[in-house]
């Protein structure tokens, strides 16, 4: 078994105070004459300020400070901003965009395809305003949410209408989709989390409708392999993070009438913790 120096290259260290370090790190904290190391842990919930049009099925990307909302049932086009306290309208989406997906950040952002009429539309976003862009090879909405990606790198997986759901996969590179590793399993309305268009984890769903998965895929940028599946079988529902640390699925279990507040959480936030020694 490899030693701590080995895989790190220095001996623990001793520190007066806890550092603000990576994962995996350990030293001893002199003042408390505790060993110690950053591993992973539950976070917790706060509220904030409401947006400005109630909707649903809308979708967005960025962060818990610099955010955008686009599209969903009602307000189509309506796309909010949110600085971290208050949300503002931002420019109208081109195209309709109900339970659509995306990724990217507020300044730089993708909402993808739709599933009102069921379209391939693609619109990028620079901070001010939607532009169209290439366009999906097969249009469908309820695609379980994308990786975090960029304006020139990102994914789309499964998808499709209250009727059919579909295992595809497909890759952006800045100006076009190409298909890539399908999903074992066809799906749609399944939770996503995910870093980039090279890693990420889809989870639940339903396919065909009504059969609700709990199924667990994750992606190494080529191809998908099954990993544990979800205590509880979900459909739409909401999803963030990464696919290896700190990635939930929380809510969502499909019709009205059947939702639920449930949260999973698949690893969670760095937190210092003491060492236990025989």
């Amino acid at each position: 078994m490899a030693t701590y120096k080995q895989i790190r290259g220095i001996q623990v260290q001793a520190r007066d105070s806890d550092p603000t370090v990576a994962e995996g790190d350990v030293w001893y904290n002199a003042t408390t004459s505790v060993v110690k190391m950053y591993s992973y842990a539950a976070g917790t919930w706060a509220t904030s300020d409401n947006i400005n049009t109630a909707r649903s099925e809308s979708f967005g990307a960025g962060t818990n400070t610099a955010s955008i909302l686009w599209g969903g049932g009602g307000p189509k086009k309506l796309s909010e901003e949110y600085d971290g306290s208050s949300w503002a309208e931002g420019d109208d989406l081109n195209a309709e965009h109900v339970v659509s997906s995306g990724f990217g950040i507020q300044t730089a952002c993708l909402a993808v395809g739709s599933n009102d009429s069921v379209n391939a539309n693609v619109e990028q976003y620079n901070g001010s305003s939607w532009t169209e862009v290439g366009d999906l090879n097969t249009g469908r909405g309820q695609m379980g949410g994308t990786m975090a990606g960029t304006t020139t790198a990102g994914l789309v997986a499964s998808g499709g209408n209250v009727t059919a759901g579909t295992a595809l996969v497909e890759s952006w590179d800045g100006s076009s989709w190409t298909e890539t590793g399908d999903l074992g399993q066809a799906r749609y309305a399944a939770g996503y989390a995910g870093e980039s268009n090279s890693a990420g984890m889809i989870s639940g769903g339903t396919y065909p409708p009504g059969n609700r998965v709990s199924i667990s895929e994750q992606f190494n940028g080529t191809s998908w392999s099954e990993q544990a599946d979800l205590n509880s079988n979900r459909e739409h529902a909401g999803s963030g993070g990464r696919s290896t640390k700190n990635a939930f699925i929380c809510s969502g279990s499909g019709p009205p009438g059947a939702a639920n507040a449930g949260t999973e959480v698949w690893n969670a936030a760095l937190e210092a913790q003491t060492v236990a020694f025989d």
